[in-house]
């Protein structure tokens, strides 16, 4: 996304209160702690990494 990235995205639509209980998951290639953790102090409801993304869907797995 050219000029927002993914954590900036969620916060915004978070903070948008036609959002209601919208769930938001990060996939992303970061396998960070900070990113996580950033990820999640914005209020996702879960974070994905690409490189494992199918067993984690399969396993429900999301967080």
């Amino acid at each position: 996304m050219p000029g927002l990235d993914g954590l900036e995205a969620a916060r915004r639509v978070l903070a948008d209160a036609r959002a209601g209980e919208t769930c938001v998951l990060m996939l992303t290639t970061f396998d960070l702690n900070e990113y996580v953790y950033e990820a999640l102090r914005v209020g996702a409801s879960g974070f994905l990494l690409k490189d494992v993304l199918a067993e984690q869907l399969a396993a429900g797995d999301a967080a």
